[in-house]
Order: C-alpha cells, then structure tokens, then sequence
C-alpha cells in the first residue's frame, strides 16, 4: 500500500489524540500506547515507534514542543501538545466514517476510544456511519443465509457487528471518563 505524504497511520493519530487530550513527553505517549494502555489495547505502538510518530507530527506541524520536565531518573523529558493544525486535522479525522469497516475496525474502535477520552460526542460519528454502513448491509442482504461466499459472509456479520457497536457506543457511558486514570 502507498502512502501519501499527508496521510497517518493508526498509531500516529493516536498519538496525535494523547497530545491533543493534554501536553505529555514520549514516555507517557508510550505507556498509553503499550499493548496494556488504554489506547494501546486498539493500537498498540512500540517506544521506538511512538517517538518516531512524535516526530513525524512535528515535522508536519501538528505537535509542538511546550516545555521539559525532569524525569525520575533526572533526564529531562521533552513535553509535546498539539498543535492548532493538528487539532483541525484530528477533529477532521475523528469525523469522518470509516469507509471499509470489515478492513479498519481498529480505526472505527480508535475513533470512538478517542471521542470518549477527549469528551467530544460521539453521535455525529455514529450517524455518519450508520450512512456508510447502510448500504453495504442491503448490499449484502442475505449472504449468511446462501453461504455461498464464505467472504460475503464475513463481510455481513462484520457490517452487522459493526451496527451493533455502533447502537452501544451511541449511549452515553454511565461513567464520565477520568482523564487522570
């Protein structure tokens, strides 16, 4: 798959959602997106990786450096927010459906993750891909029951899993999210 230059990837949006939720350094970027993180457990980047999307983000202009602290260990740790632009560019990204939602459920999953953990509401999201799944569900109308095409198949249990989460996902959680766990 070629990348164009302006497009991210999974774990560099996540990224880009850590700073964008409050400033941090890398490490807590990273022990976010650890496998056992609360973004990690949708797409889960190395240290090596996740300073590497630091990186990338900056170079873009959609993080900035916003100050130092010292770390435990005396290093001093370089402190990243978002950036006006990055903030545009994840509100954009967080909008928009997800267009192949049998390829990208940790995308979809993602999205929904970060709508929570930055307050934002999730119904707008919800609808809109509602809209995109629509038509793939009567597109494949009835492919469980011919079992013909074990992929028509995985295709509509994918969409209708997906519908299913998304009628979840659109009640709000009984719980506020506490941005400090």
């Amino acid at each position: 798959m070629v990348r164009h230059d302006d497009e991210l990837r999974l774990g560099e949006w996540a990224c880009l959602a850590c700073v964008a939720e409050r400033p941090a350094h890398g490490f807590a970027v990273a022990a976010w997106l650890a496998p056992t993180g609360e973004l990690g457990r949708v797409v889960a980047l190395s240290r090596s990786l996740t300073y590497r999307a630091l990186e990338l983000l900056a170079a873009r202009s959609m993080v900035e450096v916003v100050g130092e602290e010292r770390g435990r260990n005396g290093l001093t740790r370089t402190v990243y927010g978002a950036t006006d632009r990055g903030r545009a560019a994840l509100g954009d990204w967080l909008g928009d459906a997800v267009d192949d939602v049998t390829a990208a459920w940790p995308e979809l999953l993602l999205k929904v993750v970060v709508h929570r953990r930055l307050g934002v509401d999730v119904a707008p999201l919800v609808e809109r891909q509602r809209a995109v799944l629509a038509p793939m569900l009567v597109a494949l109308e009835g492919a469980s029951e011919r079992g013909a095409d074990v992929v028509d198949v995985w295709h509509d249990e994918s969409v209708r899993a997906a519908l299913r989460f998304l009628d979840r996902v659109a009640v709000p959680s009984p719980r506020a999210h506490d941005a400090s766990a």
